[in-house]
């Protein structure tokens, strides 16, 4: 039996409002212009379609679960551990939206939605289990978009901490780990830089560029116009030894931050 089209549309109009939900974290949080539910959903997608044949995860699968379980959402809007709702609740909610949704599309194709949606929320595969990998990786991906756009450092510590330890699969566990990495590291050239700017007039000023240093010890390319922007320091630093204080930092310095980023933090100095 197919369908009526006016149930067709509703069903269309509901997965428009997910374009409209705001993630209630972000909200929260006062991130200035928050994702929406919808753009979550389509990243998760996104990154499930990079699936390896050898990886034993049906891509397709992957991709659909992405889609889909969010999809209460456009009834329930998006709630968060901070809205009182207990997870019982929560679940009750979500599962009756999921079986409106599943009567406005009807058929085989209703079902194959909600089933999906039951699959992830039960974790009941190891395409489900990836997902929910690929949701909480997207969650502090998007945390470290919005440190980075808002001037942010650190500040949304809470999401990463919140999923310490909960990763169950390896190729999203390396992709959290490559993040970790780029983040701290842009988080002490960030700190470093934020504390070059204020040696000047200041007692401590070769401490506070000997801390830059130990901060990027790690990053040993030379960066030729970080160095430039450094060389500054020499007219502002009351101490004997600044040249050689600077002189190490420009040692130090990575070839990724370079002439924007320098520029930014030094004020074209």
């Amino acid at each position: 039996m197919s369908t009526k089209p006016s149930k067709i549309f509703e069903f269309m109009l509901l997965m428009g409002k997910l374009k409209s939900t705001q993630r209630t974290g972000w909200v929260r949080r006062g991130v200035k212009h928050p994702e929406s539910v919808a753009d979550h959903m389509y990243r998760m997608a996104a990154m499930s379609m990079t699936i390896e044949p050898h990886s034993g995860l049906s891509k397709d699968k992957c991709i659909k679960l992405a889609l889909v379980h969010d999809m209460a959402e456009s009834i329930t809007g998006d709630l968060t551990p901070h809205d009182g709702v207990s997870k019982e609740e929560k679940h009750r909610r979500e599962a009756a939206s999921m079986r409106h949704i599943e009567g406005l599309v009807g058929g085989d194709s209703g079902l194959e939605i909600y089933n999906l949606w039951l699959e992830y929320e039960t974790q009941s595969s190891a395409e489900a289990q990836f997902v929910k990998d690929v949701d909480k990786f997207d969650m502090i991906l998007q945390a470290y978009e919005y440190e980075r756009a808002e001037d942010r450092p650190k500040e949304l510590e809470e999401f990463f901490q919140s999923t310490e330890g909960k990763f169950q699969t390896s190729i999203v566990q390396g992709w959290v780990d490559e993040l970790n990495d780029l983040r701290r590291k842009n988080s002490a050239i960030c700190v470093g830089l934020e504390g070059l700017s204020s040696v000047v007039n200041e007692s401590d000023s070769i401490t506070c560029v000997s801390r830059v240093v130990d901060e990027l010890n790690d990053l040993r390319r030379k960066n030729s116009a970080i160095c430039v922007g450094l060389e500054g320091l020499s007219s502002v630093v009351n101490e004997s030894d600044s040249t050689t204080c600077v002189s190490h930092v420009e040692d130090d310095v990575s070839r990724k931050h370079s002439t924007e980023f320098a520029k930014d933090r030094l004020g074209d100095n």
